[in-house]
């Protein structure tokens, strides 16, 4: 949600019409691995090259580039992180450990298999130690 609302405020910004449409089209790219939200405003880009507007062209490609593809890399390990009482930098070390191991399935499960090594490690501490033979 949050790429779709910053990419629709560059829209916005540099004056491509329905900007609050494209925004929503950009949210719902930006789940797609890999490419996200770039399918919406590389072709506006584009479009504003072939127009002739190269300073609005050269705006809205910094601010998709720079803002929009990097915000999703901020925001998700801090919400994660939140929600797992977990630190933001672990969270996001995990997602990229995680999609590098196993694709884009990763993002999601690399913080899980962390978040569940972390739990049972607290909860051995609890148990105490293991008793000798």
């Amino acid at each position: 949600m949050a790429q779709g609302a910053f990419l629709g405020l560059g829209f916005w910004l540099v004056g491509i019409a329905s900007p609050f449409q494209w925004g929503v089209f950009g949210g719902m790219a930006s789940i797609v691995p890999f490419v996200g939200a770039t399918l919406v405003w590389v072709p506006e880009v584009v479009w504003l090259v072939f127009t002739g507007s190269y300073g609005k062209a050269l705006a809205l490609g910094l601010w998709g580039g720079l803002v929009v593809g990097s915000l999703d890399n901020f925001i998700r390990p801090w919400i994660v992180g939140s929600r797992e009482n977990q630190n933001p930098v672990l969270v996001g070390f995990a997602m990229l450990g995680g999609a590098y191991a196993i694709g884009p399935l990763g993002l999601l499960l690399g913080p899980l298999v962390v978040s569940l090594t972390g739990a049972v490690i607290e909860e051995l501490k609890k148990v105490g130690p293991a008793p000798k033979a």
